[in-house]
């Protein structure tokens, strides 16, 4: 039985400095206080790679927390990620498809290339440029924004 669910509200900063996974767990999906999902989220920091699917489920979360599960799954940095920061690319707030082009550099999977490629054409310069970032660290090119040469070398890679 959850300990958090039928108790207390759970202290996340003790179960941040004890690094109880479990605990850090169950909070990222203690409903009543926002606040909570947001410092369990910080789950990344403990890198713990159990923490890797309820990070991924907690990503149909809001604002912030979002945005703080996307870094904590760059900061674990587990393939299983992969494809559903490549969904977050999509997310309408900024803050959030630039984390996940952090996060997917910081992962290194090929497989994030493309979609990468794809939000070099997004408005937001911020964006834009942590995309260029995660495609120099993944290919070990750098063309900065030149999406042409970006495409080439996928190209040529098939």
């Amino acid at each position: 039985m959850p300990i958090f669910k039928f108790s207390r509200q759970p202290n996340v900063l003790e179960l941040q400095r004890e690094e109880d996974v479990d605990g850090l767990i169950e909070a990222l999906d203690y409903q009543d206080d926002h606040n909570i999902r947001l410092a369990a989220a910080a789950l990344g920091k403990v890198g713990d790679r159990r923490a890797v699917d309820p990070l991924i489920a907690a990503l149909d979360d809001q604002g912030r927390v979002k945005e703080v599960v996307v870094q904590a799954l760059g900061e674990i940095g587990d393939p299983r990620a992969v494809d559903p920061l490549i969904t977050v690319l999509d997310d309408r707030d900024w803050e959030v498809k630039s984390t996940a082009a952090k996060a997917l550099g910081k992962i290194g999977e090929d497989r994030a290339i493309q979609p990468l490629i794809m939000i070099l054409r997004e408005q937001n310069e911020i964006v834009r440029w942590n995309a260029v970032e995660a495609l120099e660290t993944i290919t070990g090119e750098s063309y900065v924004n030149d999406i042409p040469k970006w495409e080439q070398l996928i190209n040529e890679g098939n």
